[in-house]
C-alpha cells in the first residue's frame, strides 16, 4: 500500500500542477493498462490499510481477459491519489472500466 500511496501523491502533484487538472487526469488515466485509485479513509466503517483506501479504476475487462486466456503479458500499472470514493467513481466513469466506448 505504501508503493500505491507514494506512486498516487506524484501523480496526484501532476493533475494539481496541470493548467488543466481533468485533461491531466484523463492522459494519466489512459498511460495505465491498469488504473488504480487511492484515498485517505476516514469512515471507521470501511476498509482501509494504512489509513487508505484502494480501488481499481481501470483494468478489469483486460485482466479477465489475460485469465481467460492465460495470457501473461506485462502491464503498465498507475495509482492515482484522489479525494476519497466517489472521486474515484467519478474518475472511473469518465474514463476507466465505467466510461461509455468512444465512438471511432
Amino acid at each position: 500500500m505504501a508503493k500505491h500511496i507514494a506512486r498516487g501523491t506524484e501523480n496526484r502533484i501532476l493533475i494539481d500542477a496541470a493548467s488543466d487538472p481533468e485533461a491531466k487526469l484523463a492522459e494519466i488515466m489512459s498511460l495505465g493498462d491498469v488504473v488504480y485509485a487511492v484515498w485517505a479513509e476516514t469512515d471507521k466503517r470501511k476498509p482501509k490499510i494504512s489509513g487508505h483506501a484502494l480501488a481499481m479504476l481501470k483494468g478489469r475487462p483486460l485482466l479477465q481477459s489475460m485469465l481467460n486466456s492465460g495470457s501473461s503479458n506485462s502491464l503498465a500499472h498507475i495509482t492515482i491519489m484522489l479525494d476519497n470514493h466517489s472521486s474515484a467513481y467519478g474518475a472511473c466513469a469518465r474514463y476507466g472500466d465505467e466510461a461509455e466506448p468512444k465512438a471511432a
